[in-house]
């Protein structure tokens, strides 16, 4: 019995070497799988860090480039505002001289209007003063 018992302790043993043979055998396979991964993670990672750097260069130099534009629309800008305030200048100037013009232009036909009024009523004095001698006179000849 003793041999029976060590027999089936044999067998026993056998099969259970035999599981844990099975067991560490797919321990590697699991411990390669995940070597295998890690390692396309990796080169993943590395992909990634290479784009985000990429993205990151990009967005430097359109920071650059955008400073360097806003730059340029402020000179823009400027200039035009300058351009703008000396076309106003020139415009108010020529406004005032336009204006002086007008004010030469209106004195001068005041002035001929006032010459006309005072020439009328000096003819209309005159004329007035005619017609009341003439009145007179006949106004004597008639009582006479």
């Amino acid at each position: 019995m003793a041999e029976d018992t060590l027999h089936t302790d044999v067998a026993v043993l056998k099969t259970e070497m035999s599981n844990i043979q099975n067991l560490f055998s797919k321990l590697d396979d699991a411990i390669d799988r995940i070597a295998n991964a890690s390692g396309d993670i990796s080169r993943i990672l590395a992909v990634h860090d290479n784009t985000i750097e990429d993205l990151q260069e990009q967005i430097k130099l359109q920071k650059e480039a955008d400073e360097k534009d806003k730059e340029i629309l402020h000179r823009r800008v400027s200039e035009m505002k300058d351009e703008v305030i000396n076309a106003i200048r020139k415009l108010d100037e020529e406004a005032g001289n336009e204006l002086k013009e007008v004010n030469a232009r209106i004195t001068l036909l005041e002035r001929w209007k006032w010459w006309v009024m005072g020439g009328s009523w000096a003819i209309g004095f005159a004329i007035a003063t005619l017609t009341s001698s003439q009145v007179l006179t006949i106004v004597e000849a008639l009582t006479k």
